[in-house]
């Protein structure tokens, strides 16, 4: 992407997702990103570029988290908690990601949060990512905090016995963010290795 960023254009942008005014920017670094001549690194991409890109639609949002996710830009952790919170839809569970591979006493709490929200609501997809991020985080960092919601009676009980056809046992939903989390660790071992070669 050209350093100069007075060169890019404004084509416009979708407003669905968490911004009701998406920064047209956004569309423009996405775009430029996305073309391999304009390849860049994500430790290389600044972070007023990621913060364009969560000014954007869903994609440019979803494009950023990972992204950050990858370069380990620990200073997202409020925005990205942020944006789990706001989403309410399936795109909830890249943010999930995302803070799951920060991996810090500090980041359960909004997921916590999440879910409690989420309790009343049908967004299965969002809050199951929730949950089994907080049981991630659980082994990761050997907590408790999703033992509350996964007791008898708790919230996950109460979710499954609601919803037909759901997976029961939290754990293999867990499992998808314990891999999930490992490639972005591989992917940022790679893009490091990169990075000192160059």
């Amino acid at each position: 992407m050209p350093r100069n960023a007075s060169k890019r254009t404004s084509t416009g942008v979708s407003t669905s997702g968490p911004s009701t005014a998406a920064d047209p920017r956004a569309l423009d670094l996405s775009t430029y990103l996305d073309t391999s001549a304009n390849y860049r690194l994500p430790g290389e991409i600044t972070p007023a570029e990621l913060g364009i890109l969560l000014e954007g639609g869903w994609r440019e949002c979803r494009t950023s988290s990972r992204l950050i996710a990858v370069a380990g830009r620990t200073e997202f952790r409020g925005r990205m908690g942020e944006l789990l919170l706001a989403s309410g839809g399936p795109y909830g569970g890249a943010y999930c990601i995302t803070l799951a591979t920060f991996a810090t006493s500090a980041t359960p709490s909004g997921l916590q949060i999440s879910c409690s929200i989420l309790a009343s609501t049908r967004a299965l997809l969002h809050r199951t990512f929730a949950f089994s991020t907080l049981l991630h985080l659980d082994a990761v960092l050997g907590t408790e905090r999703a033992s509350p919601y996964h007791a008898v009676g708790g919230l996950w009980q109460q979710w499954t016995d609601a919803m037909a056809n759901t997976v029961r046992d939290p754990q293999g939903y867990r499992q998808v963010v314990d891999q999930l989390c490992s490639f972005a660790s591989e992917c940022a071992e790679l893009s490091a290795r990169t990075e000192t070669r160059s």
